[in-house]
């Protein structure tokens, strides 16, 4: 039973509990809304379990926030369906958090950390925000905003680092995961993503 077939069916219950109610939510909507909280759920238990599972809890949940962060105003690839969303994001996010752990440890992170932010600037001001056909801006002005505040979150990305020092495997995670969020919004990236889209 997928998730969509569980929410019309929770929704169908709850309705009727409501259907003596005058002005109660619609089926429709019910649904829609059980749905977003099913997926959210299933998202974070996974997004928890397996990487604590493999043991790389920490850089994992560091890289997967650190490239949605950005992702929430500079836009980027959407996978085709919620399963593939998964799957691809556990599996993305979990070598990022492998590589960073397991990395030799006298890889100069701050320093290569810095570069990556160096490049994702440059690749802002030219690209962001990419949107999707689904869903174009249209508006110029929103498209500046964006633009702006996707170039304001590196520099606070940077502050951070900067104040705080991570250690090596958290700096390690937020390069790689800078550096992987940067190249899905390129053309390859793109590509890439779609034929993982594909297959999956």
């Amino acid at each position: 039973m997928s998730i969509h077939t569980w929410s019309i069916a929770l929704a169908e219950h709850i309705c009727g509990e409501l259907n003596n109610q005058k002005g109660g939510p619609s089926k429709a909507v019910v649904a829609y809304g059980l749905e977003i909280i099913i997926e959210a759920l299933i998202k974070i238990i996974a997004f928890i379990l397996v990487p604590f599972a493999l043991g790389i809890l920490k850089p994992f949940l560091i890289a997967y926030f650190t490239a949605g962060i950005l992702k929430l105003s500079s836009g980027g690839y959407h996978c085709s369906a919620y399963y593939r969303c998964l799957i691809t994001t556990l599996l993305v996010f979990s070598a990022i958090a492998f590589l960073a752990i397991y990395l030799p440890q006298n890889i100069p992170a701050f320093e290569i950390t810095v570069a990556s932010l160096l490049i994702a600037l440059v690749v802002f001001i030219k690209l962001v925000p990419v949107d999707v056909p689904e869903k174009p801006i249209i508006s110029a002005k929103r498209r500046k905003v964006l633009r702006i505040l996707s170039m304001l979150k590196l520099i606070a990305l940077f502050m951070v680092l900067v104040i705080y020092q991570p250690g090596h495997d958290v700096m390690l995670a937020i390069c790689l995961s800078v550096l992987f969020h940067v190249f899905t919004l390129t053309m390859p990236g793109r590509g890439l993503l779609n034929w993982l889209d594909n297959i999956i």
